[in-house]
């Protein structure tokens, strides 16, 4: 997931339901920077991340015989690394599991300032 390069603005959309969070957090803030420049202009990216900063294993998860890993920033911070990259945030929502959970965010590109033609070049 870190290291897959894309175009610029080549997608309308991207969607990260719970995958982000077992990249370590660190390589994460640089990863929604890539993802604003993937997006077209007017963009989504619907992402579930972490709601609380933890960062750590759990052997047998799901009763399989392997180590899963997990890193989070907190809601906080996510959504302040949206904002840096430049997203809007258009809906941010706490989602539950057990005692704990994750935070959704539904964040968008803002539209590229549009520039019109004319006989002697560019004008804004």
């Amino acid at each position: 997931m870190t290291t897959v390069r894309f175009p610029a603005e080549s997608f309308a959309g991207v969607v990260s339901l719970y995958s982000m969070i077992h990249v370590p957090v660190w390589k994460q803030r640089p990863l929604f920077r890539r993802i604003y420049r993937w997006l077209a202009p007017g963009g989504l990216l619907l992402a579930i991340v972490g709601h609380t900063q933890w960062t750590g294993t759990e052997v047998g998860w799901l009763g399989v015989n392997a180590k899963m890993y997990w890193s989070h920033a907190s809601a906080a911070t996510y959504e302040e690394w949206l904002r840096a990259a430049g997203f809007e945030i258009r809906r941010r929502k706490f989602i539950p599991e057990g005692k704990s959970g994750h935070e959704m965010f539904l964040a968008r590109k803002p539209d590229s300032v549009r520039r019109k033609s004319t006989s002697s070049g560019l004008v804004p």
